[in-house]
């Protein structure tokens, strides 16, 4: 069984630590390149940021239009109005027919 210590190189370091010494890659190129990554980091943080942004404002125009009771009622009575005209224009019709066959029968019962 291996310990930690036995993977070590000479002076504690790991084997697999990178060394910057300048004989594979210089330290301007290291630089570079971390900054590159940060870069790289920053915009897909600010990606999620805004993603997270439009996600929580479409549950809050959800949550408004949940909460908005007046006009939930006006877009109930809108919907409901274009059945409301038909059911009163029935009603309207059969109260009309009903007063025209009661005044034709009180007519016809009428001594001439």
């Amino acid at each position: 069984m291996s310990t930690h210590a036995e993977n070590e190189e000479p002076g504690g370091l790991s084997p697999d630590r990178p060394v910057v010494d300048g004989t594979e890659t210089s330290s301007k190129e290291l630089r570079a390149e971390v900054e590159r990554e940060v870069e790289a980091m920053q915009d897909d943080r600010v990606q999620e940021i805004e993603q997270v942004r439009e996600e929580l404002g479409e549950t809050l125009d959800e949550l408004t239009s949940r909460l908005d009771v007046p006009a939930r009622l006006r877009t109930a009575a809108r919907k409901a109005g274009g059945a409301g005209a038909v059911r009163a224009a029935v009603a309207a019709a059969v109260v009309a027919i009903v007063v025209a066959v009661v005044v034709r029968r009180r007519r016809a019962a009428e001594p001439r």
